[in-house]
């Protein structure tokens, strides 16, 4: 069955709040937020337009799991397009083009009265003497490694452009421009706000709980995209109806909103913007890069289903992100959970005398859980690499 993708642009109408996992206290505590997770975005997605097949549908659900047939159950038969449709983001956009996070691979050279340059950390042939793998690491796993590596900078706060650095980073090459990263600070910044807690009864406020919030406020031009690909016939002249007469959606905390607007293909194209190279590549060897949190089975820093398939030779995974979520059917808070951060480069490499499935991974995602591949976790591109 064909595939049909809807892209939205998400614009924030004010400052955001996607909490992290510090717990509220007495006086002097409070919380900071973070960017949006696959989870979270998919989820005010999906409850948009959810609310426009059965505005009550959620009360339905109280103190009930929320299982796809339970979804069905309290929405009906028409709204399974929108449960069994699969989300492909959140991306930052900035003057419509998407911008990625920087791959962990790459580290910033600082040279003093000189440009910036950026580096990669290559794969290993054989592991130098005393070298210990990660806890979990697969047999055969080398490190990655650069001979300036000491000296450069990690580039977990900068994004770079999807079609013109990031491509040439699948694409095996190094010549990115350090003066093309795009820091944190030229995306969003943080504001911060007081607030007192309130008694739930009487309405009056607490003594002692005087807390401090930090909000996410997008600088101007900068939006969210998320993708939808659905298989239900129909669907783009129903969400073009709603974005017309709903133009907005709760996105995060504190009940915060974001205009919703429908892409036309000549304005974004369609994701990845990448091509597709050869599959399977002739080196049989190749890298996944996250361009959305990985969530995968067990915990681990990479995707299980994966290295079932393939050899996982190396990796650059960076610290796990903490992701905190809203359960908007039982208005309470979701378990804790953990992933893999959006920048991160797995390298693989054909097993011998094993042939590539069809699947090619570039431009989906990698996610071990279907209801994790479903909401836009892994999201991944395939590039390639060769031994340092």
């Amino acid at each position: 069955m064909a595939v049909e993708r809807i892209s939205l642009e998400l614009t924030p109408l004010d400052v955001l709040m996607f909490r992290d996992t510090r717990p509220f206290g007495q006086v002097s505590t409070g919380g900071e937020s973070l960017l949006p997770s696959p989870r979270t975005v998919a989820g005010a997605v999906r409850t948009w337009l959810l609310r426009s097949i059965k505005p009550d549908g959620f009360a339905s659900l109280r103190g009930r799991p929320t299982t796809r047939q339970h979804l069905l159950d309290a929405f009906g038969a028409d709204a399974r397009w929108v449960i069994e449709a699969r989300l492909v983001g959140p991306f930052l956009c900035r003057k419509g083009e998407v911008l990625l996070p920087a791959p962990l691979s790459l580290l910033n050279l600082r040279n003093e009265g000189q440009e910036d340059r950026l580096i990669s950390l290559r794969v290993m042939q054989t592991p130098p003497p005393g070298y210990e793998a990660p806890p979990g690491a697969p047999e055969g796993f080398v490190p990655a490694w650069a001979e300036d590596a000491q000296e450069a900078e990690a580039l977990d706060h900068a994004f770079l452009s999807e079609t013109e650095d990031i491509a040439r980073f699948c694409q095996g090459s190094t010549q990115i421009l350090a003066g093309r990263l795009v820091e944190n600070r030229e995306l969003w910044g943080t504001e911060p706000r007081l607030g007192i807690g309130i008694e739930g009864q009487t309405r009056a406020s607490k003594e002692r709980l005087l807390y401090a919030s930090s909000f996410l406020r997008l600088r101007k031009d900068v939006t969210q995209r998320v993708d939808l690909l659905v298989t239900s016939a129909n669907v783009r002249a129903h969400v073009n109806r709603l974005a017309a007469e709903q133009p907005c959606l709760y996105l995060g905390g504190e009940r915060k909103v974001a205009r919703v607007r429908v892409l036309e293909a000549r304005e974004f194209g369609q994701w990845p913007h990448i091509a597709r190279r050869e599959w399977p590549p002739s080196t049989r060897r190749f890298l996944t890069y996250l361009a959305t949190p990985g969530r995968f089975a067990e915990g681990t820093w990479y995707p299980r289903v994966l290295a079932q398939r393939y050899r996982l030779v190396s990796a650059v995974v960076g610290l796990p992100e903490v992701v905190p979520g809203w359960d908007v059917a039982h208005n309470s808070p979701l378990r804790t959970q953990y992933a893999v951060p959006a920048g991160a480069v797995h390298f693989w490499e054909l097993r011998d005398g094993h042939s590539a499935p069809d699947d090619d991974p570039h431009g989906r995602s990698i996610a071990d859980d279907p209801d994790d591949q479903q909401a836009g976790w892994g999201i991944c591109l395939r590039g390639e690499w060769d031994y340092g």
